[in-house]
């Protein structure tokens, strides 16, 4: 009879605990596969010298079929790992090139095709244990002095790139065929592709005033050669104006998720995740700040270091000096409304 009238006191107890964990923004997400700094099977990254501080993995992918890719260029390999964390496949790249950017083909399989950059001037496609680097960008496609700030396939296989061009240029985005041979521009930012690579949202307008940040974000149809997919939406939060605010992926209800990194001063920095309806409306945040925070997979380009999953997840990719390297699962109800 004790234990009967127990029961629904520990689930009560448990569900509260749960809700102010969450209201709080303490919510503990689970972690999907850690490991040691090391070469050998299962670690992941190195430690250099005994005073130097170890280097990890320096991108993250999610493959259509919901694996985790992380890029462990390093020791010249990208590992994938299934959505529970179990370790599934070792790709190692031949060539000796270094890569700091990856991005997974949009098609099912257990051996996913991989595109892989060093973010200025080269690309590799991964099938398996073969890899093919590919001719540098000439021509037209050609972008001097860029740097690559995201990589994808599309729908159609074919690779879509976002470069940084100086300081005052902006971004250029370009679609390129397989072989990199022919392409065209797209006047839009901040891409991301749909899980199965179909619409590519981007964004057109960013502005500040007042304390918001507005977006302003268009659809594109890949099927249709990248013609507009609907009308643009608008996306407003708040964040300083010197924060790093920009679009960072998409779930397959069309769900938006936008990044804001405010690092101004040790003493204020944040790390949000927004998530925003199909419509553009508000659905609630991720505070991300405690587990970013002296997160060495991050402060180069944290854009490499958090993928969204189809099912609206978080996936956080987490370095440590001491620890090693670990990825987190935030789930949907750990965004706060």
């Amino acid at each position: 009879m004790f234990a009967l009238s127990r029961t629904p006191l520990v689930w009560l107890l448990s569900v509260w605990c749960l809700t102010f964990l969450q209201l709080s923004g303490l919510a503990r997400p689970t972690t999907i596969t850690a490991g040691a700094w090391g070469a050998q099977s299962g670690k992941f990254g190195a430690v250099l010298s005994d005073d130097a501080e170890p280097i990890g993995p320096s991108c993250l992918a999610l493959a259509a079929d919901g694996t985790v890719l992380v890029g462990d260029w390093l020791n010249g390999r990208v590992q994938q790992y299934s959505a529970e964390g179990k370790r599934l496949s070792t790709f190692r790249l031949a060539g000796g090139e270094a890569f700091i950017m990856l991005a997974a083909a949009p098609t099912p399989g257990r051996t996913p095709t991989l595109l892989v950059s060093n973010g200025v001037d080269r690309f590799g496609l991964v099938r398996g244990r073969s890899t093919r680097w590919l001719p540098r960008l000439t021509g037209d496609l050609a972008v001097p002095e860029g740097v690559i700030r995201r990589l994808a396939i599309d729908a159609r296989g074919r690779y879509v790139t976002e470069w940084r061009v100086g300081i005052r240029e902006g971004v250029r985005t370009l679609v390129c065929d397989a072989d990199l041979q022919k392409g065209s521009a797209l006047s839009i930012g901040q891409i991301v592709l749909t899980p199965g690579g179909d619409i590519l949202y981007g964004v057109t307008a960013s502005t500040h005033a007042e304390g918001k940040w507005t977006l302003t974000v268009q659809t594109l149809d890949v099927r249709q050669e990248y013609a507009p997919a609907a009308d643009p939406l608008t996306l407003q939060l708040a964040a300083p104006a010197g924060a790093l605010v920009e679009l960072l992926g998409v779930d397959e209800q069309g769900g938006l998720y936008v990044l804001v990194l405010q690092q101004a001063c040790a003493a204020n920095r944040q790390c949000r995740l927004c998530r925003f309806t199909p419509t553009g409306q508000s659905d609630g945040e991720l505070n991300l700040t405690e587990v970013m925070e002296h997160n060495i997979c991050a402060p180069k380009n944290p854009l490499q270091s958090i993928r969204i999953t189809p099912q609206g997840e978080a996936i956080v990719a987490v370095g440590k000096p001491r620890e090693g390297y670990y990825l987190q699962r935030y789930p949907r109800e750990d965004f706060v409304r």
